[in-house]
């Protein structure tokens, strides 16, 4: 049997979100930790971002729906500490023009570091919290060769990406 077959067959084995009758299928991609970005000539960029700086910051926080929080979040609580956003924003799309110049600090996955300004940096966080990505799809799309073929071009990125 060769690879390809083999990654294949890894198809074959879903693992479903709600019970193999749900036809929702989902498969871990990787883990991801967080960082905090700001603007490279900001005061965080030249000092270390302990978790009292971290408390005391001005944040900037994505909030892409009304319910959603980031995983950071409770990690957060449980460690006791609370930071009141200074901003929010409902995504990312500009979030280059929106730190650019500033003291505020956006915590978000360390992979945006690859798609941000240069302008904007990554520091590592001040604690630790690494959260899954998953791809999910349902049985209509599930034993399509074109959608096993896509699923696993996006296994081979995320992989590449760890």
């Amino acid at each position: 049997m060769n690879a390809n077959s083999t990654r294949q067959r890894a198809w074959q084995t879903p693992v479903s979100l709600q019970g193999t009758k749900s036809g929702i299928y989902c498969k871990r991609l990787m883990t991801e930790k967080y960082a905090c970005f700001v603007w490279k000539e900001s005061k965080w960029a030249r000092q270390s971002m302990t978790l009292d700086n971290y408390k005391s910051a001005q944040h900037i926080i994505a909030q892409p729906a009304p319910e959603w929080q980031p995983y950071f979040l409770p990690t957060l609580d449980a460690m006791n500490i609370t930071i009141k956003p200074h901003i929010e924003i409902s995504g990312l799309g500009a979030i280059d023009r929106v730190i650019a110049q500033t003291d505020l600090v956006l915590t978000a996955s360390e992979g945006f570091s690859r798609i941000f300004s240069p302008d904007i940096i990554s520091i590592p966080a001040p604690f630790k919290c690494e959260f899954p990505f998953y791809m999910t799809w349902g049985k209509r799309t599930h034993s399509s060769q074109a959608h096993q073929w896509f699923r696993n071009q996006i296994t081979e990125t995320a992989r590449e990406l760890k």
